[in-house]
């Protein structure tokens, strides 16, 4: 199953429960049918993010502005730097009673939070100063990050390299001479326990 039928799974299933298969040749009711479906996603991606956003208010997302932050202001860079690691308690403490992160359903708000995940340690903790405590310290988002990393496809969206690249080589304000660290090189691909989890 790909990612897309994982998102719109639970749309299905609300067609799959009702008893209507003697209207599947109905042209208005195709067209109601398909209304319903898009309607259930529209919910289901909504309800997902407004989750995601109860959990870390925002603050995982918004990793790039600690650049945009000058080294004079530590106050607020500070105060900032606490409420992200307020947002990766909370996922902590989420993701240790459920596989994903808005309960044992991958969902877009997983491939969301993914993407700012998997740069966390390579990244965001040396670019952005974020080194309070790296993400391979936290057992339950670690092992979620090699989760969704390992799902099929999923790897191959991934080029560290590329993103290292990218991060630290466009910030000449905060990395001027373009140095690129050359770890940690982390394994995603090594075993993890979210297996644990019915999904």
């Amino acid at each position: 199953m790909d990612i897309m039928e994982q998102i719109t799974s639970r749309a299905s299933m609300n067609n799959k429960d009702l008893n209507i298969s003697s209207l599947e040749g109905n042209v208005e009711y195709k067209k109601t049918k398909l209304y319903f479906h898009e309607m259930c996603l529209v919910d289901a991606y909504i309800e997902e993010l407004a989750k995601l956003d109860a959990v870390d208010g925002g603050k995982l997302f918004q990793l790039g502005k600690l650049g945009d932050i000058p080294a004079t202001a530590g106050h607020f860079r500070y105060n900032a730097v606490n409420q992200l690691y307020e947002a990766v308690d909370r996922c902590e403490e989420i993701l240790g009673k459920q596989r994903y992160i808005c309960g044992n359903t991958f969902t877009e708000a997983d491939i969301r939070l993914f993407v700012t995940l998997i740069r966390f340690d390579e990244v965001y903790s040396v670019h952005f100063k974020c080194n309070k405590r790296l993400l391979r310290e936290y057992p339950n988002i670690f092992n979620y990050i090699k989760d969704i990393y390992q799902i099929q496809g999923m790897s191959s969206t991934v080029n560290m390299e590329h993103i290292k690249q990218h991060y630290y080589g466009s910030h000449p304000t905060i990395n001027p001479f373009g140095i690129i660290p050359h770890g940690p090189n982390i394994d995603y691909s090594s075993l993890h326990d979210r297996d644990r989890f019915s999904s």
